[in-house]
C-alpha cells in the first residue's frame, strides 16, 4: 500500500510552526539520556517501568459496546445504557480507567507538549485486552481527527500520535491498516471537557468528514483515541463513517472515564 502523502494528511500529525520545531529538538535531546518513570520518578528506567504499568493498568470487566466498567461480580455483557439505546460502533475497547496516573499522563500528552509519551502509551494500547481478537476482522485503523483550529494551537494531534505509536507496536500486516488522514475534522468546535454532558452530543453531531469514501467503503474500521468520556466524540466519528458506507466501526482508547 503507497502512504498516504496528501499534504492534509500530512498536517494531521503536527503542524509547521517554531514550538513544533522546539518539541523534536527536546525529543531528540532526550535520548541522549537514560529515560525516567513518568509515574514513579525512578531512574534510569523506560518512560513508564512495569511496576508502575502492573500498580496501576487494572483490566477489569466492561460492556464490549462502550466499555463502561461493570461491577466486579457482574457478568460481562451489555451495560444497561448500551441495551435501551446502542452506539453506533459495534465494540470499544479501552486499556484502563481514566483515573491517576493516566489522567494526569493523557493531560501531559495533550496539553502539556510531551510528545515523548505517546510511543510509551501507544506500546500501552497495544496490550489492551481483547485486541489482538479484534485486529484480524479490521481493515482500516483511524485516529480522531482534530480541527485546522485546534491542530494549529496545539501543533499535533494527540490521537495520531497514540495511533502511530500503536501500529509500530503490531506486526506488518496490521500496521499497514494504519491510514493517517481519512478522516478529517472540517468544522471546529468548543472542546467536549468544557461542555455539560448534555451538550456533548450536539457539539459533534456532523463535525467529521470523511475524505475518500471508496477507502471506506464495505471496511471494517477501527477508530482510535485517547480518553472516552460520555462516547459523544466517537460516536459523531463512527456515524459519519457508516454513512460513508464502512461495515463496522470498532473503537480503541487508552482510558476510559
Amino acid at each position: 500500500m503507497q502512504p498516504n502523502t496528501h499534504p492534509d494528511a500530512r498536517q494531521d500529525t503536527r503542524a509547521t510552526t517554531p514550538a513544533t520545531t522546539l518539541r523534536w529538538a527536546s525529543r531528540a535531546l532526550t535520548r541522549l539520556w537514560p529515560a525516567r518513570c513518568r509515574i514513579c520518578q525512578s531512574w534510569p528506567c523506560q518512560t513508564l517501568c512495569d511496576p508502575c504499568v502492573a500498580t496501576f493498568g487494572q483490566a477489569p470487566a466492561r460492556c464490549p459496546r462502550c466499555a463502561e466498567r461493570l461491577p466486579a461480580a457482574a457478568p460481562v455483557s451489555l451495560c444497561t445504557d448500551c441495551r435501551q439505546q446502542p452506539p453506533p460502533q459495534a465494540w470499544t475497547l479501552a486499556w484502563g480507567d481514566y483515573g491517576y496516573p493516566w489522567s494526569f499522563l493523557l493531560g501531559r500528552l495533550k496539553f502539556g507538549d510531551d510528545v515523548g509519551l505517546a510511543r510509551a502509551l501507544g506500546r500501552l494500547l497495544a496490550q489492551t485486552p481483547g485486541l489482538a481478537a479484534r485486529l484480524d476482522a479490521v481493515d482500516l485503523i483511524v485516529a480522531l481527527p482534530l480541527s485546522p483550529q485546534r491542530l494549529a494551537r496545539r501543533g499535533y494531534n494527540q490521537s495520531q500520535l497514540l495511533a502511530a505509536a500503536l501500529a509500530a507496536h503490531l506486526p506488518p500486516a496490521h500496521r499497514r491498516k494504519l491510514r493517517p488522514g481519512l478522516l478529517d475534522k472540517p468544522r471546529h468546535t468548543p472542546a467536549q471537557h468544557e461542555l455539560p454532558r448534555a451538550q456533548r452530543l450536539a457539539n459533534v453531531r456532523h463535525a467529521y468528514r470523511v475524505r475518500d469514501a471508496q477507502a471506506v467503503d464495505g471496511r471494517r474500521v477501527l477508530l482510535v483515541d485517547d480518553v472516552m468520556t460520555t462516547g459523544a466524540t466517537l460516536q459523531s466519528a463512527a456515524r459519519t463513517l457508516l454513512a460513508a458506507g464502512a461495515r463496522e466501526v470498532g473503537a480503541l482508547v487508552l482510558a476510559r472515564a
